[in-house]
């Protein structure tokens, strides 16, 4: 089985997601935009198609990306994404919060949240030579990074990159 997760940013925060307490999998807990890729579905057709279905988002753009093997038979491809637009949510959600990433640890998400926010947020701290160790926080020079990357795109176009 193959999954994407879309971890939206604005500015200095994040979008997390509180799944419905009617959703077969992780009901109530914290997450990013995620589904399931379905076939030999393109990543980021699956992607923007579930943006679009959980938050009515439809201008995105990819800043960073990770894949990574959770199981033997499953693996989840991340992508960290600029989004413009007001949220709307669907049915597999019931509120959603705009937070600062050192803030995710005081929610209950979904596993390995925390730790895909703290990898795509390192790949981007290394576009600048810098290096970060996970210490269940995120950096501020880190976020300073993202921060100036939506405030002025065109600098960094040519940073932008996918890994699959």
């Amino acid at each position: 089985m193959r999954a994407v997760t879309a971890i939206l940013c604005r500015g200095d925060s994040i979008l997390l997601l509180r799944r419905s307490l009617h959703m077969p999998t992780m009901p109530g807990l914290w997450s990013a935009v995620s589904g399931t890729i379905e076939g030999d579905e393109d990543i980021m057709y699956r992607m923007h198609l579930e943006i679009c279905e959980e938050t009515g988002i439809k201008h995105v753009r990819a800043l960073s990306s990770c894949s990574l093997r959770i199981t033997d038979g499953i693996w989840l491809y991340s992508v960290l994404c600029a989004a413009c637009g007001d949220v709307r949510l669907n049915l597999e959600n019931t509120a959603y919060r705009w937070i600062r990433p050192a803030d995710i640890i005081s929610y209950d998400t979904v596993p390995a949240l925390n730790d895909i926010l703290f990898l795509l947020l390192g790949s981007i701290g290394a576009l600048t030579g810098e290096h970060y160790v996970y210490a269940g926080t995120a950096t501020h020079r880190t976020w300073y990074v993202v921060s100036g990357m939506l405030a002025c795109p065109r600098v960094y176009e040519g940073c932008f990159f996918r890994v699959y």
